[in-house]
């Protein structure tokens, strides 16, 4: 008789984030790797793993869909881009390349941000102010 392999060569289940991707569409590795670059970011703040995190952001954000996924899933959480740019400078100078584009495109998600949140509010006041003339 023969020995019954498993369905996927993953040792263990993903995580619920990992799971949330992967039901969007995204392959389990890249996947896996957002989530990477997710937890990177909450440790960024710890002086003592900064540097280790930093690498591990870094060889997850070396390929192209997982640097835009993290960009595009990530960069509008609070203080994505002041995290990417702690895990940055704690970075070997060899691993910086693909942490600054992360900060870069985070950057530009969150100033992109706060502009059409500023826009929908002139929006508001715009339109709360015609409707009180009337």
């Amino acid at each position: 008789m023969t020995k019954r392999r498993n369905s996927t060569p993953y040792q263990q289940t993903p995580t619920s984030q990992v799971r949330a991707l992967m039901r969007d569409g995204w392959r389990r590795c890249d996947a896996e790797a957002i989530d990477v670059v997710r937890l990177a970011l909450t440790h960024a703040g710890d002086p003592k793993q900064s540097r280790t995190w930093a690498v591990r952001a870094a060889k997850a954000l070396a390929t192209e869909p997982v640097m835009l996924g993290a960009i595009h899933r990530l960069a509008s959480e609070h203080e994505t881009a002041g995290a990417a740019l702690r895990l940055l400078l704690a970075a070997p100078t060899d691993q910086g390349l693909e942490l600054a584009r992360f900060f870069n495109g985070a950057a530009k998600a969150s100033v992109v941000e706060r502009l059409l949140e500023e826009h929908y509010l002139e929006d508001l006041d715009d339109e709360d102010y015609e409707e009180g003339i009337d």
